[in-house]
This record gives C-alpha cells, sequence and structure tokens, in this order.
C-alpha cells in the first residue's frame, strides 16, 4: 500500500546519494515519478528528483556494467594463459603423517585414504597467491558424513561442504552463513566424483566458482571479508589449501592445482614428535615412581 511504499523509500531518499546502488537508484526515480503524477502541486519538483535518480541509476549501471566487463576480460585472459601454466600434482607432495591435523591419513598406491572418523582434517602442503583451479576426484568408500574443502581466499578462507550429514551441501561461513547449494547431488559410496573449483581474487572481492560432474553447484561473487572458515573446522596453516572429512571413509585418487595468476607457494612443515616417554626411577622399599 502507500504507507508501506512511503517506509520503504524515504530511508533511502534521506540517505547519501552516493551509497546507493544502482538498483535503488532506479526504485526511487520510478517513486518520484509515480509522485509527480498524484500531487499536481509538487510534480516539477518531484519530475527534478526522479530525473536526477534516473541519472543516478544510469552512471551506476555503466559502472556496474564496465567493472563487470573489466574482470571477465581479465578472466579471460587468465584462461587464456592457463595452457602455459602446469598442473601441480598435489597428492605426490603429502605425507600424512607429517600434514594431517587430525584423523587417520594414509597414501595407498598412488591414492590418498581417509577413515571415518570426527572430523579429519589435513593440509595440501601448498598456498595458492592467486587466482587458481583446483580439481579432486575422490570417491566416498563408505559413511554418510561430508566432505570437505577448505579454500584459501586472498588472506581470508572458506569452505565447501558436501553432501554432510542431513545430505546438504554448502558453501560455509559466508557473512556469518551457511549458503545452501541448490539440488546438489548426494555422493554415494562407491560411485566416483570430479569436481573443479575456481578461485579468482580481484582486490577485496572474489569470486568462487563449484562444478561436480561437470555440473555447476554455486557461483558466489562478492567481498573476502565477508569470508571465514568455522573454528571446529580450520586449520593451523591458513593459508593453505586442506581437506576435511567428517564421517566417512574417502579416497582421493586426484588432487591437482593449477594456478591461473600468481604463484603456488610450498609450505614447510615440521616432523611431528612424539610425547617423550615418563621417566621412572626405583625406590628401594618404595617401588616405581613416574615422572
Amino acid at each position: 500500500d502507500g504507507g508501506e511504499r512511503w517506509r520503504l523509500h524515504i530511508p533511502l531518499a534521506a540517505g547519501d546519494p552516493e551509497r546507493l546502488t544502482a538498483d535503488q537508484c532506479h526504485r526511487l526515480a520510478l517513486w518520484y515519478h509515480k509522485l509527480a503524477r498524484e500531487d499536481g502541486k509538487l510534480r516539477g519538483r518531484m519530475l527534478e528528483r526522479s530525473g536526477d535518480y534516473y541519472a543516478l541509476y544510469v552512471e551506476r549501471l555503466q559502472r556496474s556494467t564496465d567493472q563487470a566487463e573489466r574482470e571477465a576480460s581479465e578472466i579471460q585472459a587468465d584462461l587464456a594463459k592457463m595452457a602455459d601454466r602446469p598442473w601441480i600434482d598435489l597428492l605426490q607432495s603429502i605425507r600424512p603423517q607429517i600434514h594431517s591435523h587430525a584423523g587417520q591419513w594414509r597414501i595407498e598406491g598412488a591414492a590418498l585414504h581417509v577413515s571415518a572418523g570426527e572430523r579429519a582434517r589435513l593440509h595440501l602442503p601448498i598456498a595458492p597467491e592467486g587466482n587458481y583451479e583446483i580439481v579432486a576426484e575422490f570417491v566416498r568408500k563408505s559413511g554418510s558424513g561430508d566432505v570437505n574443502f577448505i579454500l584459501p581466499v586472498g588472506q581470508r578462507g572458506v569452505m565447501l561442504c558436501l553432501d554432510d550429514l542431513d545430505g546438504d551441501s554448502w558453501l560455509q561461513n559466508v557473512d556469518g552463513k551457511d549458503l545452501a547449494i541448490a539440488n546438489a547431488p548426494p555422493l554415494p559410496a562407491g560411485q566416483p566424483q570430479r569436481l573443479v573449483v575456481t578461485v579468482y581474487q580481484r582486490r577485496n572481492h572474489a569470486q568462487i566458482v563449484v562444478v561436480l560432474n561437470k555440473k555447476e553447484l554455486i557461483r558466489w561473487r562478492g567481498p573476502t571479508a565477508l569470508l571465514s572458515v568455522r573454528p571446529w573446522w580450520a586449520v593451523p596453516r591458513k593459508e593453505a589449501l586442506a581437506l576435511g572429512v567428517h564421517r566417512s571413509d574417502v579416497t582421493f585418487k586426484a588432487l591437482r592445482l593449477q594456478m591461473l595468476s600468481g604463484r603456488a607457494r610450498r609450505l614447510r612443515f615440521s616432523p611431528k614428535v612424539p610425547p617423550a616417554p615418563p621417566r621412572v626411577r626405583l625406590m628401594p622399599g618404595i617401588g616405581i615412581i613416574w615422572k
């Protein structure tokens, strides 16, 4: 009704025009035009305001179009360079005894396997610094828990969650919320999966594209400041790519990385030192004292 329209538009009209989006400018231009038709006394002023906001709308729209065209050109340029950039075989560099953070991980032949457990996590010892694409070929052997990919995005990170215990898939913790992936397929036991994730960054914005078995699941675009990894899934080396698996046996048969821009920095990890056994001392008449 009329009251509702006033409630929606007055705060926008009272604010700073420079902070309005193209859509908001368009709405105000149409609203003032409608007011001009309804009120003959203020017709001139309302039409003037409508014209001002319409000019802002066109300006914002052009700016947005120019930005989209620039970003599209950059992406196409990156794609054109892909043939010159080698693929990095991440499986070859994994040492579970060094790179695992939680869970039971092991190398079986040329594949990486993780046994079902609670929030198993493993670093991939590479920090992508720039735009990149990661390809994962894997199969869930058993279980019904999620398969996760922790993705660095600039100085931030985000986690892609596939087929959790409720059968849902998410881009997790974007602005404090989980973005549900509509119509994401399940990961049936024994069925091979091929995942391709592409991460683009430009200044303080990013685009994340997720494709599973040639089907695009999600294309997210927004400020990198909105991205984070929940503490219970985080790994110590936040700049690293990482895997996470919950209550499922999973085998990763291929993990490859291609930098579309920038470089891939190899990370060094210190070998894990097992805890020293307790010292003992034999006391005459007392027995063994543990220290």
